[in-house]
């Protein structure tokens, strides 16, 4: 994924801007970086326990991100599909849903692509009505 990540925004549509990708492996990672500052975070509901305490899982980031007042963009990734508990998080900032299918990584780099454009100040976006 981070691949498909890395190839978008290192076309010319984004040249001069800077980006960083990065990914963690737990929610306690994930949440150490949150605490610095994000503008776009991709985040499954569902992540791999530390082994350091409580097992911080995907909705427990988001409220802290809710709690900390960040200003980032949040993409939801999950195997989940029970819209009444993914509906849940589209009151927290949250600009998309992908759902884990084959799919996923063609519709996850659409939408990050589209988040980029809106940051950069792009008005027209491709295949946008």
């Amino acid at each position: 994924m981070n691949q498909s990540i890395r190839k978008l925004i290192d076309s010319p549509v984004f040249e001069g801007y800077t980006f960083e990708i990065k990914s963690f492996s737990t929610g306690h990672e994930a949440l150490e970086e949150v605490a610095v500052s994000v503008d776009i975070l991709v985040i499954d509901l569902v992540l791999p326990p530390s082994g350091k305490g409580k097992n911080i899982q995907g909705l427990d980031i988001l409220r802290e991100i809710e709690a900390r007042k960040r200003q980032c963009d949040i993409i939801v990734v999950s195997g989940e599909v029970n819209i009444e508990r993914v509906s849940v998080f589209f009151g927290n900032r949250v600009k998309g849903f992908v759902p884990k299918d084959e799919n996923m990584i063609n519709r996850l780099v659409r939408l990050v692509e589209v988040l980029l454009l809106k940051r950069i100040g792009c008005t027209e976006i491709p295949g946008q009505n």
